[in-house]
């Protein structure tokens, strides 16, 4: 399901990839209003400022796509007439007339407009990235098939529709018993919820949580899942034993779908839609197996007495890897928490002063690259041009200086062969305003340090004096202070606590 941000990044046709977006969606503190959304907005250089309009019948005006404040929601309108609203409602395409949609909507809008920059932050690697992962996904169903071609044919086994059928009810049951065991993991809300929502007798979390709902420990999600991915793995691998055991397997499970039904109806007073599902496809693997004649002969008893040890090892593996996915699973919701906790201006403002504030005098004329906007603080980095780490820097510093903060550079050196460089940048500096320097820096960083020969050939700096002096004075400046470690962040020339990276301040510092 694709949140508002993905809706409007589809709405507009701007290059996006889905896990990238959805993550930075997801973690941002703001996620929920406007601010958050014009954030992220203004991340893939989309344009888009927000207005309230007092009065509602102007809404003709705007050129849809825009986003607006509706019944406590973010909600984006694609089309608006004298009869009705069109707007994109929680992945659906929803029209409501007109008037009802004024009652609901507060009034404000965020007007949005593509650029011929808009796009995703590294689009192109994401992509990459994004298609590796599809590349991988698609070779391993294609082995899984070849595996399972395989295994019929080198055993003997013709698919006929019987087995394909049956193969089909256990790959429908793993999936009803994953999506039972995420609702466990996440405690509500997903696909589950909204399959519940539909019935009025149906109360998935009270069947989910209640006792009946574990044995010995183990969750009945739990053991369906295992049950049937161990028989979808059995299709695969050793087919023969597959028709031999599952239909006896299968079988077997008749008593506890009555169990499970009863346990419903009359203990609980409740329903759990999915749990009747697999129900459902128990009972019809049953009837298919009994269409089918195979329990005309009973299975070997070695297959019979290894039964137990194949299920338990898929147990016990799924049950120990819950914890794992859990913690993956809230990964990205304690991220949002943590960035919602770090967001806090008062807060940040007391930790960052606990420190000693450091002095940047005259006569060390740090390089400016960024005057910083009215409300926004100034960032000094003290930088190393030969430093990886401070490569990095430099691009994640981009998105600051774009929204406003102030930056300037102290430029430090490994040892004094290497004052060179920073002697070129200083001279360079001088003459050149800060778009200009920040250019350089940018290049410098990208490609042109690994040939500093080259690189000065195609830029030509005289050195003076003067650079060469400032370049002993932040030098000596660094010494001062003892920053030998780089890169080194000061905000308002107090030290970046430890708990924040420079990304937080996008949150911290709202335009």
């Amino acid at each position: 399901m694709k949140n508002v941000f993905e809706q409007v990044l589809q709405q507009l046709h701007v290059p996006y990839t889905k896990k990238y977006a959805r993550n930075i969606y997801l973690q941002h503190p703001d996620r929920n209003n406007l601010w958050g959304i014009s954030d992220l907005l203004a991340l893939y250089d989309i344009s888009n400022v927000s207005i309230s309009m007092s009065d509602k019948e102007d809404i003709d005006r705007l050129s849809v796509p825009f986003l607006a404040e509706f019944s406590q929601d973010l909600v984006l309108v694609t089309q608006c007439n004298s009869d009705f609203v069109e707007i994109v409602w929680k992945n659906s395409l929803v029209k409501i007339a007109r008037q009802q949609f004024f009652r609901s909507w507060t009034g404000v809008v965020t007007l949005l407009e593509k650029t011929e920059q808009s796009a995703e932050p590294n689009y192109v690697l994401h992509l990459k990235q994004q298609r590796k992962e599809q590349i991988e996904s698609f070779l391993f169903w294609t082995f899984l098939a070849i595996v399972t071609v395989f295994g019929f044919v080198n055993k003997g086994y013709a698919v006929s529709p019987w087995l394909i059928g049956a193969l089909l009810l256990n790959v429908c049951g793993a999936v009803v018993c994953a999506l039972l065991t995420i609702q466990h993991i996440n405690r509500g809300g997903g696909v589950v919820d909204k399959i519940c929502s539909v019935f009025t007798k149906a109360n998935c979390h009270q069947v989910l949580d209640s006792r009946e709902s574990r044995v010995a420990g183990y969750h009945l999600s739990e053991i369906g899942l295992a049950f049937f991915i161990t028989n979808v793995s059995a299709f695969c691998i050793l087919p023969g034993v597959f028709v031999s055991w599952l239909p006896w397997m299968v079988l077997a499970t008749f008593p506890f779908t009555i169990w499970s039904c009863w346990t419903q109806a009359v203990r609980l007073k409740s329903w759990c839609v999915l749990c009747l599902t697999v129900v459902a496809l128990l009972w019809a693997q049953m009837i298919l197996w009994l269409a089918y004649g195979v329990y005309a002969a009973f299975p070997p008893i070695y297959a019979i007495a290894l039964l137990p040890f194949v299920y338990g090892v898929f147990l016990i593996s799924i049950h120990r890897l819950m914890p794992y996915i859990a913690i993956k699973r809230n990964m990205t919701e304690l991220r949002y928490h943590l960035n919602r906790f770090k967001s806090n201006q008062s807060l940040f403002q007391s930790i960052l002063e606990t420190s000693p504030q450091i002095t940047i005098d005259e006569l060390l004329s740090p390089l400016l690259l960024a005057h910083g906007k009215e409300g926004f603080p100034c960032i000094t980095v003290v930088s190393n041009p030969y430093c990886d780490p401070c490569a990095r820097m430099h691009k994640r510093l981009a998105a600051l200086r774009t929204m406003g903060f102030g930056i300037r550079y102290v430029l430090t050196a490994f040892d004094e062969s290497l004052l060179a460089d920073n002697e070129r940048f200083m001279a360079y500096a001088v003459c050149h305003d800060e778009d200009d320097v920040w250019a350089l820096l940018t290049k410098w960083f990208d490609k042109g340090r690994s040939n500093a020969t080259k690189f000065w050939e195609n830029n030509q700096i005289e050195v003076t004096d003067s650079a060469k002096k400032r370049t002993l004075n932040h030098l000596a400046w660094c010494t001062k202070h003892q920053f030998y470690s780089t890169p080194t962040i000061l905000v308002d020339n107090y030290p970046l606590p430890s708990l924040y990276e420079v990304e937080d301040l996008l949150n911290l510092y709202k335009s």
